[in-house]
């Protein structure tokens, strides 16, 4: 039965389920609390869902227990284990931008990773990376491990801490500095690399891909719609942006024509403006639940 690993830390998780619910894909517990075997209703495959900590899920999809799962990018190269990245969902924990794997240390310290000394302690949430990254410099250095929350340590009693940041907020407000971005991450969509070499399996993972990065694609944009004069139709056009182009039709007045196009939430208001000055008339604004442009 194929079956998906999801995030069970509360800002990612809920993040997940939302895209999820914007799909029209939800998590039927049967009245029931447990978080493993979890059926999955508006969607034919993959069929069950699993919760369980962002740091389990690349292992558990390398090992075959689980199909796919929906975790960070930084989990997946901090495991060390070979899955299949299939897409970039592009959000984080807080924010719809790339968070950052930095090393830092304080205001007014060193500026550059390669000056890091021999021996010095390094107070990191990710081991493994943090000992690729100085083996790659040739320095040899204490890895400390941290569950997290690694501002506070640094530069008492650890000189330097490897973290993830997404705003960089609070490495400023405890006085820290980034000197060196170790990598970008983002949550991804992972899958077994032996199932995915099943050309059966493959398909319906694309599907299912192509269905979340859909309301991914969406999340900024709304459709606009507009009666426009046949005389100021040339204009119109090109006033508007569109995938390929804008959507128009006849209407029964023959001096009108109805034109609709999707177009930025950030754009929205300049083009509305400048579809009245063009004598446009019922403008009407609706929002989008997916976005597919192609597979």
């Amino acid at each position: 039965m194929s079956s998906i690993l999801l995030p069970s830390s509360k800002s990612v998780n809920q993040r997940t389920l939302d895209i999820l619910s914007s799909a029209g894909i939800a998590l039927d517990r049967m009245g029931s609390k447990r978080d493993t075997n979890i059926l999955l209703t508006g969607i034919k495959w993959p069929m069950t869902a699993a919760l369980v900590h962002q740091s389990r899920i690349p292992q558990l999809v390398a090992d075959g227990a689980y199909t796919l799962g929906i975790v960070g990018l930084d989990s997946v190269k901090e495991s060390g284990v070979d899955v299949e990245v299939c897409a970039d969902l592009l959000f984080n924990r807080s924010t719809w931008n790339k968070a950052k794997i930095v090393l830092v240390t304080k205001e007014g310290g060193l500026t550059d990773a390669t000056s890091v000394p021999n021996g010095a302690q390094v107070l990191t949430e990710y081991p493994r990376l943090t000992r690729q990254f100085f083996g790659k410099l040739g320095r040899k250095v204490v890895i400390v491990p941290s569950r997290g929350s690694i501002e506070a340590e640094i530069p008492n009693p650890y000189p330097f801490g490897v973290c993830l940041t997404e705003t960089g907020q609070s490495l400023r407000a405890n006085g820290l500095r980034v000197i060196r971005t170790l990598m970008e991450t983002s949550t991804v969509l992972i899958a077994n690399k032996k199932e995915y070499r099943d050309p059966e399996t493959q398909r319906s993972i694309r599907a299912f891909k192509t269905i979340l990065l859909g309301v991914i694609a969406a999340r900024e944009k709304v459709m606009l719609a507009a009666n426009v004069p046949v005389t100021n139709l040339n204009e119109v056009l090109a006033a508007l942006p569109a995938l390929r182009s804008p959507t128009v039709t006849k209407l029964a007045n023959e001096r009108y024509v109805s034109v609709s196009v999707v177009v930025s939430r950030d754009k929205l208001n300049d083009l509305q403006e400048r579809l009245l000055v063009l004598e446009a008339e019922g403008l009407v604004v609706m929002p989008l639940f997916s976005l597919i442009q192609s597979r």
